[in-house]
């Protein structure tokens, strides 16, 4: 189902950036030219880990792990870098990142994935599995970014 999903939105990616892409048996295979220094031209993609109490964190570890998306966009990370570590912990995945202030830092040609650390949600004060308002608003809090 997650597989599935991923197809599809690295499809529509694909059609959206308007490059020679094939989605088959569940790889992505391009064609996309270099910019003169190096980096690719790719649309940029927010992802926001979403509700620490649920499975956004460890499902936005899994994704990024894969690398699956890698060729389509440039992903940046939108949230609290230690949910992104608690959904790395959770899934059981090694991930390299980086925390910037805002996207015109990035340098989209290190390997690593770009997080914009918000420093807005201490899993420590909040239960995990459990229904809660409070890590609600704060997810919400993502959305002004």
């Amino acid at each position: 189902m997650i597989t599935d999903t991923l197809l599809r939105i690295v499809d529509t990616l694909s059609r959206l950036n308007n490059t020679s892409r094939h989605v088959r048996q569940g790889r992505v295979a391009q064609l996309v030219s270099p910019m003169p220094d190096g980096s690719r031209h790719l649309p940029l993609l927010g992802l926001m880990p979403g509700d620490m109490t649920g499975i956004g964190p460890e499902i936005t570890a899994k994704l990024l792990s894969s690398g699956v998306l890698r060729d389509v966009a440039r992903i940046v990370v939108v949230g609290d870098a230690r949910v992104l570590r608690l959904g790395c912990q959770d899934a059981g995945v090694q991930l390299d990142y980086m925390c910037y202030s805002s996207t015109d830092e990035i340098d989209w040609n290190r390997n690593s994935v770009p997080v914009i650390d918000l420093g807005n949600i201490d899993p420590t004060t909040l239960p995990r599995g459990v229904v809660s308002a409070e890590s609600g608003r704060l997810t919400g809090e993502t959305l002004n970014y």
